[in-house]
């Protein structure tokens, strides 16, 4: 599944499979299943879904914080794969770069400073 939220489309045949947690047998109507991502660096996701009476009666992709991806794990996987998914450089992602402004003059302006400088030089 392909979702575009805000400005990041998360892709669930281009991310890291993690892992599942199914809920209730097929079948019933309160049953759901979530199957969590990584889709890059501090960048989890589950794509769930699940019966009309259940928490989610519709496919959806729903992303997840750092923190509630290690709970999952955790919870899911166990205390011992929390390390193996989330690393250091998830909990404390370096801040991200800022793209530096190129300052440019307009053609007008630079004209208007070479001929006053011819007219300066006269």
């Amino acid at each position: 599944m392909r979702k575009k939220i805000g400005r990041k489309i998360y892709d669930t045949d281009k991310s890291d499979y993690i892992g599942r947690n199914s809920e209730g047998l097929y079948g019933d109507p309160t049953g759901f299943e979530e199957f969590m991502y990584k889709k890059g660096q501090a960048d989890f996701f589950l794509l769930v879904s699940g019966g009309p009476e259940s928490q989610y009666p519709t496919e959806d992709i729903l992303p997840l914080s750092v923190e509630d991806a290690e709970e999952w794990i955790g919870r899911v996987l166990g205390a011992e794969a929390v390390a193996e998914f989330v690393t250091d450089k998830d909990r404390n992602p370096a801040p991200a770069k800022k793209a530096a402004r190129k300052t440019t003059t307009s053609k007008k302006t630079s004209s208007k400073k070479a001929k006053e400088s011819k007219s300066q030089k006269k």
